[in-house]
């Protein structure tokens, strides 16, 4: 019960104890004695209906939190004999396996990958305006050659700043859970670069991304966000088999056709990423794309690579077109759902929104939750899957150190 059912409650019987106590000033015919001792039997017994309808709202809501508790637990007990299954099968298929071949190939992709990565370190180093010789494969779309605006002192010596981590490789790579529900058990990591200036002070990006675009360079972070992605997601697997990577494209990204052409050249010769590899993208910048953009994600969903919706500010999703553009998250914040979902005429329906997305195969992910209560709602909502400080927070990863 609500606090306001409780206040509601409490008043109605009051009023009827007190009305009954004064009917002797109105009918001096009635004993003023048995009217007062009908008043105190009327309110004490208002008091003892109110103690059992809270007693039975308090048991009704412990009954739906021990039904949410044995969903889970029997969700985790399948889980967890799916995962010894999973683990005898591939014992069996290490004891029989032969030597793998082609270990020179993997060598040479490893050195390539070392080069590709080095080249896009060196193109950031070049300040804006530098002559630019040949460029190969990412560090064609590194946009160091980009016509530059004038930078003011500050903003200037913050962009050399992160230029100069950039080029010597102080960058640290966070990862934030993202769990399935009911079972919380971690199935991506959104990925959040920060860089590290020479004294280990850290730069957020709100520091340095306005020099950035005003310089040409504001979708430098992105592409080499991307590359440490693509590492890690070859490193996982072993430890983590169905672990994928959110990585951020900021507009600048989305609109730059030769980054978007990279990308796909960089997925088709790692097939294996498209699986792992979830492109993150606002939904305001999704929604003004342009012919070359939509054909660009166009070509990237056909290689499997799947792409999210995040910063959704209008609820009012055209779920079918979103699905056929190779959208297959949309992430809502757990604050803007909860709002709606508790108003006894919400503005829109958010029940109608999932059915609605579940027609057109996009899982919802709710974004910022923090607490237990508002996990239980979130779970009875059929919520497919949930980020926030209650299922971990931003951690840097082992392998940017």
């Amino acid at each position: 019960m609500s606090v306001l059912s409780h206040i509601a409650l409490i008043i109605t019987y009051t009023l009827i104890a007190a009305a009954i106590f004064v009917v002797p000033d109105v009918f001096t015919s009635v004993d003023p004695v048995r009217a007062s001792l009908i008043a105190v039997f009327v309110f004490l017994l208002g008091a003892l209906v109110h103690e059992v309808m809270a007693r039975r709202a308090r048991q009704d809501s412990l009954a739906r939190r021990l039904a949410v508790a044995r969903r889970e637990l029997a969700d985790i007990k399948a889980e967890l004999a799916k995962s010894r299954e999973d683990a005898k099968r591939v014992a069996e298929a290490i004891d029989r396996a032969p030597i793998p071949a082609g270990e020179a190939r993997a060598v040479d992709a490893a050195v390539a990958e070392v080069k590709a990565l080095q080249t896009m370190i060196d193109r950031l180093g070049e300040k804006p305006g530098t002559p630019a010789g040949p460029r190969q494969g990412l560090a064609a779309v590194m946009p160091s050659d980009r016509p530059a605006a004038a930078l003011d002192a500050d903003a200037a010596e913050t962009l050399e700043q992160a230029r100069d981590a950039l080029t010597r490789g102080r960058v640290d790579l966070y990862l934030q859970p993202i769990v399935s529900l009911p079972q919380r058990k971690v199935r991506f990591y959104e990925c959040f670069p920060r860089l590290r200036a020479a004294d280990g002070a850290s730069l957020q990006p709100q520091q340095y991304a306005e020099a950035a675009e005003k310089a040409g360079q504001g979708s430098a972070i992105d592409n080499l966000l991307l590359f440490r992605t693509v590492q890690m997601a070859r490193k996982v697997p072993r430890e983590r088999p169905d672990a994928g990577f959110v990585c951020n494209v900021s507009r600048t990204s989305l609109e730059d056709s030769a980054f978007l052409g990279e990308l796909t050249a960089l997925v088709r010769d790692h097939p294996d990423l498209a699986a792992r590899l979830v492109l993150e993208f606002e939904q305001a910048a999704l929604a003004a794309q342009d012919a070359a953009t939509g054909e660009a994600l166009a070509r990237l969903a056909a290689l499997g690579v799947r792409f999210s919706v995040d910063h959704v500010d209008n609820l009012r999703l055209d779920a079918p077109t979103l699905s056929r553009q190779g959208v297959r998250f949309v992430k809502i914040a757990a604050k803007a759902l909860l709002s709606e979902l508790r108003l006894p005429q919400p503005s829109i329906d958010p029940r109608a929104i999932k059915d609605g997305l579940d027609r057109a195969g996009i899982d919802l992910v709710v974004d910022g939750v923090e607490s237990e209560s508002d996990l239980i709602e979130l779970i009875d909502f059929q919520a497919d899957f949930g980020q926030g400080f209650l299922f971990g927070e931003q951690r840097i990863a082992k392998e940017s150190h």
